[in-house]
């Protein structure tokens, strides 16, 4: 409610989305926009204006290099760089958001109408970058280059309407020295050899725990005896689990997943979730366990020819028969 009623006063939110998922799938929409040309498609934009716009994000694309390999392309040049595509288009739409806007929207929807299939295989591509043998969400590098973050924070607060709030207050004056300091010389930590470690068992184990508590799952609701017992429990395994499920879907439909900051930020969710798992196993072993030895007990007692009593019955005493 509060990103809602904030957004309808930020210009920023009304062009930022359209504008990514452009940059995100250029080369899906150039080659689009490419077919749309061949066959002289009806489309709400003039055919020499679309040749133009096919032609510059042509040569965007080859500019901006292959930034993330799922993708094919730099979408972060696109969208940022002041020459490249986005600020032409920018340029040529006399800077009106609305319209521009509704351009991105229009190639983008077309895109997931006429060829379904690449952009199916574009989200299975990103799905794969998390759901991989080993887990993306924890990061099992040697070292921490603290000074790169540092400059992640003098840069964000560069910008001239930032600038202008914080250096009229004093503390947050020296704030900003303390941190361009820091940018300069912050040390470098070092993971230790355990913590390592720890990190990659988790990585290793995410995908083998949620395949084996969906396969579990099926055994635990399609039968009654565990269903009454587990279900309770394999149900909220599914439901944290779902959690990466949505988060990584929502990303690999609208950016990708190989931007380390849309899988590091789900890493409380996917311990969470690898531990109710192992809960869930060692629940379903020990309960499997009771039960074959139930099983056996009762096999050794009909062997012996005592018959064992139906479940919620009584023994009776021999004396109250009459006769």
């Amino acid at each position: 409610m509060p990103e809602y009623f904030f957004s309808r006063i930020d210009a920023v939110s009304k062009w930022y989305l359209p504008t990514q998922l452009f940059a995100i799938h250029a080369n899906l929409i150039r080659d689009q926009i490419g077919d749309d040309l061949k066959r002289n498609a009806k489309v709400p934009y003039p055919r020499e204006w679309l040749g133009h716009v096919h032609s510059a994000l042509d040569a965007e694309i080859a500019k901006s290099g292959i930034h993330y390999s799922t993708l094919g392309l730099n979408p972060d040049y696109l969208m940022h760089n002041p020459t490249s595509i986005v600020a032409q288009l920018r340029k040529e739409f006399g800077n009106s958001i609305s319209a521009l806007s509704s351009f991105y929207w229009f190639y983008y929807w077309r895109v997931w109408l006429q060829r379904p299939s690449l952009m199916i295989k574009k989200v299975a591509r990103q799905m794969a970058v998390f759901y991989a043998p080993m887990c993306p969400a924890y990061s099992r590098e040697r070292n921490l280059t603290l000074a790169h973050e540092y400059r992640l924070a003098v840069a964000s607060l560069r910008p001239e309407g930032e600038y202008r709030v914080w250096k009229a207050y004093q503390p947050a004056v020296r704030f900003m020295g303390r941190t361009e300091s820091l940018a300069r010389d912050a040390p470098i930590v070092q993971h230790p050899v355990l913590v390592r470690i720890v990190l990659s068992v988790l990585a290793g184990m995410y995908l083998a725990l949620f395949l084996a508590s969906l396969a579990l799952s099926v055994v635990i609701f399609t039968d009654k005896r565990h269903r009454r017992s587990l279900g309770w429990l394999a149900g909220l395994v599914l439901f944290v689990y779902s959690y990466n499920v949505a988060s990584c879907f929502e990303v690999a439909v609208i950016h990708t997943l190989q931007n380390p900051r849309y899988v590091t930020v789900q890493v409380f969710f996917t311990i969470l979730a690898q531990f109710l798992a192992l809960w869930f196993l060692i629940e379903f072993v020990l309960e499997t366990r009771d039960r074959v030895k139930t099983s056996r007990l009762e096999g050794g007692s009909a062997q012996r020819g005592i018959v064992p009593l139906p479940e919620g019955n009584k023994p009776v005493d021999p004396e109250s028969f009459q006769g």
